[in-house]
């Protein structure tokens, strides 16, 4: 159920402004907003995945890596939403695991025909 999966914490900080103030704007930034000084700087703004990627950028790895651990995470759809890739390697050793698992039964079988 959705109420016993715990969401990292990191996820409800997704932001896609950031107030720039005045003195850290980059002299391009003051071209594009002339009017900037007024305010004492501007809203910028980001795309959804350049959210993500600053917010990832700057979360602990322990916190990234707990994203693996929710129910039915896949890499691929995690990637299409946050632009982010993630080398889930864990799915992929799984099946390969079992791929071996299956061969060995199959060659045993194999045998266990060819002897009878």
């Amino acid at each position: 159920m959705r109420s016993e999966i715990t969401l990292p914490n990191f996820i409800y900080n997704l932001a896609i402004t950031e107030w720039i103030s005045f003195s850290k704007m980059t002299d391009e930034e003051k071209k594009q907003y002339p009017k900037a000084f007024v305010c004492d700087g501007y809203l910028k703004r980001f795309s959804y995945k350049e959210a993500w990627k600053i917010l990832w950028d700057k979360t602990p790895k322990a916190e990234r890596e707990s994203v693996k651990s929710l129910p039915n995470f896949d890499a691929v759809i995690f990637e299409e939403i946050t632009g982010i890739k993630i080398d889930d390697n864990s799915k992929k050793s799984e099946l390969l695991k079992k791929a071996d698992e299956l061969i060995l039964k199959a060659e045993e079988m194999r045998r266990a025909a060819e002897e009878m």
